[in-house]
């Protein structure tokens, strides 16, 4: 996620005990790069052709399949980790450079996303066990217009109502005059396993899915083109989002 930063600190809170882990992958300056949004991009998908990531198989995904162009400085992604042989480490990051490392569980199916830089060769995955790997792609970082981050708005709680589903649920995002750009902070929560779906209203339901829930909570990453004002859900299978504003730009 995006967080402000106040003389150099960020505080963290929980409202019961739980270990954490805190990585810095990158920060947002008065002049930098920014993210141009896209419906959510189905980069690679390694169940249908039957070959796992594994410790021999890393994969390599050129700039032109994760939708980014050249000279694009990172991408937002969700991964859906699925049916690893054991637990296990993942790396992601620019093709021969300093990748991002996280370990997952033996659990059937693991959600997370995060903002990866790439370079001109694209990105590159490895894993130390067998699992297969879902790619999504909702930002790719580049041009000259930064995200602004702003105070987390909570814009949506479905345990207030219903889980989402197969039908659309809209919600609304107030804008300030000139924005059309929007990340989210989107936490799926309990349920069986699914897949769930996010996107500016104005646009078609995208062919890629933005997460993947098996009966726990995570929480996704999503930067999203919100011209018009809306962003629509919509589950295959049922699950409750709670959905929180995080920059706009």
């Amino acid at each position: 996620t995006l967080v402000g930063v106040s003389e150099g600190k960020i505080c963290v809170l929980a409202t019961s005990a739980a270990d954490m882990r805190l990585e810095v992958v990158g920060y947002v300056g008065k002049v930098g790069i920014g993210v141009a949004p896209t419906n959510a991009w189905r980069a690679l998908d390694t169940r249908p052709t039957g070959v796992a990531l594994g410790p021999d198989r890393p994969i390599a995904l050129a700039p032109s399949v994760l939708g980014a162009p050249r000279g694009t400085k990172a991408v937002t992604v969700t991964l859906t980790l699925l049916s690893p042989i054991a637990a296990g480490e993942l790396s992601l990051g620019p093709c021969g450079g300093t990748p991002w490392r996280l370990a997952y569980t033996a659990a059937a199916a693991q959600a997370l996303s995060a903002i990866v830089r790439i370079n001109d060769a694209g990105l590159c995955l490895s894993s130390t066990s067998d699992l297969h790997v879902v790619v999504d792609i909702t930002g790719v970082w580049s041009g000259s217009k930064p995200l602004g981050i702003v105070t987390p708005t909570r814009l949506y709680d479905s345990r207030f109502t219903a889980p989402i589903d197969g039908s659309t649920r809209q919600i609304a995002v107030a804008l300030p005059p000139g924005a059309a750009r929007a990340q989210f902070t989107i936490a799926l929560i309990g349920w069986p396993a699914g897949t769930l779906f996010a996107w500016n209203c104005s646009q078609p339901r995208p062919e890629g899915s933005v997460s993947y829930t098996n009966g726990t909570t995570v929480a996704v990453t999503v930067t999203v083109d919100i011209t018009g004002g809306s962003l629509c859900l919509a589950a295959l299978g049922t699950v409750h989002a709670v959905v929180d504003l995080t920059a706009l730009g």
